[in-house]
């Protein structure tokens, strides 16, 4: 699947239709899904009531890339929305 593409086509149905709150697809090469999530999640965290592994995808060194570079973004945007 391609996500850079899922992304933009979120982003698309949103200004199609007329979504009034911020929205942009954040894509980083070789970052899994954690990267929304606040910055600094070890790798080999675990769920604590599971014990399971958390795994969202990509790789140390993308997910590593992709929260340095995204999270002020993160910031900002929930900083606009007064939160």
């Amino acid at each position: 699947m391609d996500f850079d593409s899922l992304g933009a086509a979120i982003v698309e149905e949103l200004d199609a239709c007329g979504n009034r709150y911020p929205h942009h697809a954040l894509i980083y090469p070789h970052a899994g899904h954690g990267v929304g999530t606040f910055p600094y999640l070890a790798a080999g965290t675990r769920y604590p009531l599971t014990g399971r592994e958390i795994d969202l995808g990509g790789t140390r060194a993308g997910n590593a890339a992709a929260q340095e570079a995204g999270w002020h973004r993160v910031l900002a945007l929930l900083a606009s929305l007064g939160l």
